[in-house]
């Protein structure tokens, strides 16, 4: 459910805590009183994707040390077999160190902690406007690799296939669209990929049907 007005992070603790007791299956995002966004993907209750300013968790439990006060919402999700990135206690443990996190302490190790807290990167918030594909974008990438796809062409594929899914994925669908097009060879497999990130089945066929006929034959 979706808070409409910032609340302490504890409040957000909590949150995640239920998350992980109920093994669930879905994204957390959240905008702190620092202006900043956070992505946090769970999988069986498990911390597997993190996304802030960059795909580094300690990016993540930095700017939500920095923060005071949060605005979340929690979407559900298909459940993927991905690793976590960290142990849900010791993430709540690096930006809680005062909380109180259920089960045995642990430690985050390998300098996650100094990571955390290293200077903050720039960040680009640019955001692009576009209407349907211009006459020629699907042509000139159909029978392509994605690979040989360079520079424009390929910021706006990924722009307008980020718009297509925002539609069905949320606020979440920038992260998905940029790991779908790294961890496919078309643009077909990449909607293929994002499809199977919609809970709802009917969503999912009309997210593909959607993509695909602005995409056709990539």
């Amino acid at each position: 459910m979706a808070i409409g007005q910032f609340v302490s992070k504890a409040e957000l603790f909590s949150r995640i805590k239920q998350i992980v007791s109920g093994q669930e299956n879905g994204f957390l995002t959240i905008l702190t009183d620092t202006k900043r966004s956070v992505l946090l993907r769970f999988s069986a209750g498990k911390l597997t994707q993190s996304h802030c300013r960059t795909k580094d968790v300690n990016d993540s439990i930095q700017v939500l040390i920095e923060c005071s006060l949060v605005k979340y919402s929690y979407a559900p999700a298909a459940a993927e077999n991905r690793p976590e990135v960290m142990p849900t206690e010791t993430f709540l443990q690096l930006v809680d160190p005062g909380g109180d996190v259920s089960g045995s302490a642990m430690s985050a190790g390998g300098g996650g902690f100094e990571q955390a807290a290293r200077a903050s990167r720039p960040v680009s918030t640019e955001q692009f406007q576009m209407d349907d594909l211009i006459p020629g974008v699907a042509q000139a990438i159909s029978s392509s690799n994605r690979s040989s796809v360079h520079g424009g062409i390929d910021e706006f594929i990924s722009n307008a296939l980020t718009r297509i899914a925002a539609e069905y994925l949320g606020p979440v669908a920038g992260m998905l669209v940029e790991e779908a097009l790294e961890q496919t060879s078309s643009v077909t497999q990449a909607i293929d990929h994002l499809a199977v990130s919609i809970p709802d089945q009917a969503q999912a066929d009309a997210f593909r049907v959607e993509a695909r006929s602005k995409f056709p034959d990539a």
